[in-house]
């Protein structure tokens, strides 16, 4: 919304500018504001398509490379684990598992 960095305060997260983005009891954050169209997901069979797509290892390098990432070996390119990651609920949660 307005580009300031967002900090945790009790169970939402808040910026300098007093937007404020409540924590869900599964721990994650909409970051939605409401003022977009509604959206509709994807039909039980667009998943399994792509659920079969990815299990037949299309992306293989691709995960490989985010697990890499994500989950980097001590003392390596990446730093010290304990990363923020990322899930903008755009797909099947393939590369995050």
């Amino acid at each position: 919304m307005c580009g300031h960095a967002l900090h945790p305060a009790d169970r939402s997260l808040r910026c300098p500018a007093g937007h404020d983005f409540d924590v869900g009891r599964g721990g994650y954050v909409n970051l939605r504001t409401g003022r977009t169209r509604r959206v509709v997901g994807d039909s039980a069979v667009m998943v399994a398509a792509r659920e079969s797509f990815l299990g037949g290892g299309h992306y293989g390098p691709l995960t490989a490379r985010l697990a890499q990432i994500a989950h980097p070996v001590p003392g390596g390119p990446f730093g010290p684990p304990g990363r923020v990651i990322l899930d903008i609920g755009a797909g099947t949660g393939h590369h995050l598992a």
